[in-house]
């Protein structure tokens, strides 16, 4: 936790970071979703898998949240295609009741594509809360590897 912090403070001494789940992290910071994106990924931390920048946060239902992450992508991206991925992490409610509904919400606005879309909607269950993040796919991916560090 020291170490993602520390990534952060130097932009923002406020900045704190809290594991909400056993080995899931939350940054919260002044900065922008993709500026803390960015510091992290320029600098993984030595254990770090993945990072989702929070563009959304939404407390409810499947239908709060399928209506508030389709409303967002609308008026705020274009693109030729898209694909939704859901994770439950510790929440009860239905993946894919949601990746469905935002998928054929969608359909009007931009290409479902599983193999090569432009743009993956994230959408992270954490107890009540949709963490939801837009990304391009593979982007969420910072873990160090020793094939990273050529040796």
């Amino acid at each position: 936790m020291i170490e993602v912090l520390n990534l952060i403070l130097p932009k923002d001494p406020e900045a704190r970071v809290s594991e909400v789940k056993r080995n899931l992290l939350a940054l919260y910071s002044s900065l922008t979703p993709n500026e803390v994106y960015g510091l992290v990924k320029a600098h993984p931390p030595a254990h770090c898998v993945k990072v989702f920048p929070a563009h959304l946060v939404i407390k409810g239902g499947e239908g709060e949240i399928i209506r508030k992450v389709v409303h967002y992508f609308s008026y705020n991206y274009r693109s030729p295609s898209v694909y939704v991925d859901c994770e439950r992490r510790g929440s009860r409610l239905n993946c894919r009741q949601i990746e469905i509904g935002i998928g054929m919400s969608l359909a009007k606005l931009s290409a479902i594509s599983y193999l090569s879309p432009h743009l993956v909607i994230y959408i992270n269950l954490i107890d009540d809360n949709a963490v939801v993040s837009f990304m391009k796919k593979g982007q969420e991916k910072v873990s160090v590897t020793p094939s990273d560090l050529n040796i």
